[in-house]
């Protein structure tokens, strides 16, 4: 299943992962199919970030230095201007992950696989 780079373009992507290896593959993957993708390395930067800057779509590890996924994500959800945010989870720990659906719009476990990838871009695509 291919997304074209013509119907993703426009839609602004953070990427929050503090493994530096995987964060370029996802911003490759995600950036090769047309969107517009950054990537921050911990939490709280994240956080500033969406302050300053609201991205379509914000793809979140939990593992995270200065300020855990999950703390961010329950402050996104708390915060009047962050609280429609389309969040994806993405992280290793399926037990914390299991205790995130329902709060995060998405919740995949890694790693993950191509078919993941293009159901998260064929998402971002009609919404």
């Amino acid at each position: 299943m291919g997304i074209s780079a013509e119907s993703s373009m426009n839609k602004h992507i953070l990427v929050v992962e503090d493994d530096a290896d995987l964060g370029k593959i996802v911003v490759e993957i995600l950036h090769y199919s047309g969107f517009e993708v950054e990537h921050i390395r911990d939490g709280a930067a994240a956080l500033e970030r969406l302050h300053t800057q609201m991205p379509d779509v914000l793809l979140l590890d939990l593992h995270l230095p200065t300020l855990s996924g999950d703390k961010l994500l329950e402050i996104i959800r708390a915060d009047e201007k962050l609280k429609d945010l389309k969040v994806v989870v993405m992280t290793a720990d399926s037990y914390l992950a299991e205790s995130l659906v329902g709060k995060a719009d998405r919740v995949y476990i890694k790693p993950l696989r191509i078919a993941a990838y293009d159901e998260i871009k064929l998402w971002l695509n009609v919404r």
